[in-house]
């Protein structure tokens, strides 16, 4: 479904208005998707359908996903989080997984930012460095 640009620029407003420090504000968010619903603006299905976009969006630019080959102790987290958290300036959720494919090392994900310094991403470019 194609957003117009009327109802991207009051989606932002209303988006703006549930910010806080950078963070959205949920109480916020759902009495602004609640009046939506309520008093049904026009276009509001759009303007409602970018405001969850720009929320969904904030949401994934404060969310690490951290990956390790093996489970990593709770010293390792407490050192990982710390070093993810000096990345960026937002307060971060932070989400552990473990991947064996990454055979050691770590993957880390903020947003559509990925930092990797695995065994895996090591021996894939020296696969393409070989065949290219």
């Amino acid at each position: 479904m194609r957003v117009s640009k009327q109802a991207r620029k009051q989606a932002r407003a209303l988006y703006q208005a549930c910010l806080k420090d950078g963070i959205v504000d949920r109480q916020k968010a759902l009495m602004v998707v609640e009046n939506l619903i309520q008093t049904k603006p026009r276009e509001y299905t759009q303007v409602l359908e970018w405001f969850l976009f720009l929320v969904r969006q904030n949401e994934l630019r404060r969310t690490a996903i951290v990956e390790t080959a093996i489970e990593p102790s709770s010293e390792t987290i407490g050192k990982l989080k710390d070093a993810v958290q000096s990345l960026t300036t937002l307060p971060l959720i932070f989400e552990f997984r473990t991947n064996p494919q990454l055979i050691a090392g770590v993957r880390i994900q903020i947003g559509d930012q990925v930092w990797e310094n695995s065994i895996s991403a090591r021996l894939k470019m020296l696969k393409a460095a070989l065949t290219g």
